[in-house]
């Protein structure tokens, strides 16, 4: 009765995984060779996350824009550094 006014479950909020985002991390970090991993692990969850849903993706969105923005690039380095999630 009244199912309609059941709750529905709301889907897990998608996440990185943690051996992805210790990559791109490490890649942050400067380990280059790293740099296309990483770049194929940000390819593979712009579809889940969004181009800049994370701070990976906001480091990586930058790593692979043809006309990067340096500064902004620096910026979120340092936030992905400085993070301890």
């Amino acid at each position: 009765m009244f199912a309609f006014l059941r709750r529905q479950p709301t889907p897990p909020t998608p996440v990185m995984a943690e051996d992805d985002r210790q990559i791109v991390r490490r890649f942050a970090a400067g380990e280059t060779s790293l740099r296309e991993q990483a770049i194929s692990i940000h390819r593979r969850y712009i579809p889940v996350l969004g181009v800049r849903g994370t701070l990976e993706q906001n480091f990586m969105a930058e790593i692979e824009t043809a006309q990067p923005d340096l500064g902004l690039r620096a910026t979120y380095r340092d936030r992905l550094l400085a993070s301890d999630a």
